[in-house]
């Protein structure tokens, strides 16, 4: 099997009750099949944190939505009072993420973690990814040639976000003149684009009320204000956009495996950058806003599925549009 990392990667390690934002804090946590026979034997008193639903069993939160686990030192009990080998799938590998095309597997770390968008972050060069033979045999039956193609032309438009000898908004350009294929275009001034990503943000379900409260900042924004924050960012933080898009593209372009739409899945990558922008505009800290979208979208199934819809069907949200409104953002036109 081809693996495929971010260099990063390898350094990731939980920082535990030195981080600021617990995953043991407000998310539901399931268990798998293997770590619930186990939970099974342990005493009355551990057994009773946890519920079975639907047929699947999951950690009971306290009223504060903390894991019944998490000691108020910011230190799990499970790990403390039997060892890491007693911890769930989820505890054990959050916030890793594996994904398999064929014979190519994927692994990173997810960006609601704020370790994980430090080490992104952290340097000021490009971000880059290794890629290795494994024993691994994975069990998907997508076609070789297509995966193979798709992660070829992946690793070219790596190549093409990292060239800084170009503006943001003309490697996105070069990206989808590589992608090569074209869609419908409904036209649409910068405004108006504007006006429909903040739309479709609204139509989200939201993580918590502070998605809602940055909608609301968005909306009072005029669309000449927006340009000259953006502009601003774009100043002080293009390498952190240009890794943030990088990172995106890694995680969600070669879900064209499946659909064989590379525009749809590209646009998605370049919108979820366009909401860390937009998100900029609103609120300073710049760290807190990556790993908050990054929760916001990508640990919702149903938020990735509309911006998903959105990309492939919303006229729109054009490849025409995109670069105009990136245009507009940086060139003034």
């Amino acid at each position: 099997m081809i693996l495929t990392f971010p260099t990063f990667y390898r350094d990731f390690k939980c920082i535990a009750n030195r981080c600021t934002d617990s995953c043991c804090i407000g998310w539901e946590i399931d268990i798998d099949s293997a770590a619930y026979d186990k939970y099974r034997l342990m005493p009355e008193s551990f057994q009773k944190n946890i519920a079975v639903c639907d047929g699947v069993a999951h950690f009971v939160l306290t009223q504060d939505e903390r894991c019944p686990f998490l000691q108020k030192d910011g230190l799990c009990k499970i790990i403390l009072e039997h060892s890491e080998n007693m911890l769930c799938d989820i505890c054990r590998e959050h916030p890793r993420f594996y994904e398999w095309y064929g014979n190519y597997k994927d692994a990173g770390v997810g960006l609601c973690c704020e370790e994980a968008v430090r080490l992104l972050l952290e340097s000021d060069k490009p971000l880059e990814y290794e890629t290795v033979e494994t024993q691994e045999i994975s069990d998907d039956d997508t076609p070789e040639d297509i995966c193979k193609s798709v992660f070829e032309l992946r690793k070219s438009l790596f190549s093409i976000i990292n060239d800084r000898s170009l503006t943001l908004s003309d490697r996105i350009e070069r990206c989808f003149l590589k992608i090569g294929a074209k869609d419908v275009i409904a036209p649409c001034s910068a405004d108006e684009f504007f006006a429909e990503c903040v739309e479709i943000a609204k139509e989200m379900s939201p993580f918590d009320e502070l998605w809602e409260k940055y909608i609301l900042r968005l909306e009072a924004l005029d669309f000449q204000e927006v340009k000259e924050r953006i502009n601003k960012a774009l100043s002080e933080n293009q390498i952190r956009y240009e890794k943030s898009l990088s990172y995106f593209v890694f995680r969600h372009f070669v879900k064209a495996c499946f659909d064989g739409d590379l525009l749809s899945h590209f646009k998605f990558a370049v919108i979820m950058t366009i909401f860390e922008m937009l998100i900029d505009c609103v609120n300073g800290d710049l760290l807190f806003n990556t790993r908050y979208l990054s929760k916001q979208i990508e640990y919702s199934e149903e938020n990735i599925d509309a911006l998903t819809d959105e990309c492939y069907f919303n006229a729109l949200i054009s490849e025409n549009n995109i670069l105009a409104f990136l245009n507009e953002l940086f060139n003034g036109g």
